[in-house]
């Protein structure tokens, strides 16, 4: 399934004319256009939703501060990602600053909790909430893709377009991502000697 959030009636002139006068009222129509797709995008980035909605905000005002430097080369949808990707590895800087100062022994617990259910069998919700997990470790790169193609159904050549890299180039950081999802995957269920 191909996402095409952008309603035809925000057109390219409307586009350009926004660049031109950086107008609100102009800009509102372009956020209510693009702020599903831009949501989405926020969401590879984010660890959940609330997150991605401060993702998307800040995604927007940056537009609306950048508006005049588009110059329409490119897709709109190309830019706009260029933005989100921006704010979204900013973000993740900051939290792996405050889990790196977290981790000091002031911050740590006085005891651990065992907070695991032993008795629970595999079933699709945990599945999914470990490739969530293992997802999250990716490198952002091959992060980005795997959203990018699995999650969001953008050809590889789609999205070497949007992130500026080669066909080939996405093609290779979306088996590795999925290398690595599934060995973990099988390295953890193989140990515990349940199938998958």
């Amino acid at each position: 399934m191909k996402l095409n959030p952008v309603p035809t009636a925000f057109a390219a002139d409307k586009i350009v004319a926004l660049a031109a006068a950086a107008d609100a009222i102009l800009f509102n129509d372009f956020v209510t256009a693009y702020q599903p797709v831009v949501f989405r995008w926020a969401l590879t980035f984010a660890n959940d939703s609330d997150e991605a909605d401060d993702l998307t905000q800040e995604t927007f005002i940056r537009a609306f501060r950048k508006i005049r430097q588009y110059r329409g080369e490119g897709t709109i949808e190309g830019w706009l990602y260029r933005i989100v990707r921006s704010v979204g590895v900013e973000k993740k800087r900051v939290a792996i600053r405050r889990r790196i100062l977290g981790r000091s022994p002031l911050a740590r617990p006085e005891r651990e909790v065992y907070t695991t259910d032993p008795g629970a069998r595999v079933d699709s919700q945990t599945i999914t909430a470990l490739i969530h997990r293992y997802y999250a470790d990716l490198p952002a790169g091959q992060r980005e893709v795997f959203d990018l193609v699995d999650l969001q159904h953008r050809t590889p050549a789609e999205v070497a377009l949007m992130t500026g890299r080669s066909a080939g180039a996405v093609r290779a950081s979306l088996f590795q991502a999925r290398s690595v999802i599934r060995a973990r995957l099988l390295e953890m269920y193989s140990a515990k000697g349940d199938i998958l």
